[in-house]
């Protein structure tokens, strides 16, 4: 299986500056670098969440495909 993550964002990513997710950007200055259109809408998952996804994977050897991981809902 191949997963595909989408945006991830979770703790201590304070000090990576413009390499942190656009969420934590945009929670520490209100205007994250990267993106251009401020109405853009996009698709953020937890970085535990998305390690859960992984591990349910893990646990299912026989699935195979491209698996888009998200939380489904536009943000």
């Amino acid at each position: 299986a191949c997963l595909k993550f989408s945006h991830i964002y979770g703790p201590n990513e304070y000090d990576k500056g413009v390499d942190a997710s656009i969420i934590t950007q945009l929670l520490a200055t209100k205007n994250p670098l990267g993106v251009q259109d401020p109405n853009q809408m996009l698709d953020f998952i937890y970085a535990k969440d998305a390690a859960n996804a992984l591990l349910w994977f893990i646990d299912k050897p026989n699935l195979s495909g491209v698996f888009n991981v998200g939380s489904g809902e536009l943000r």
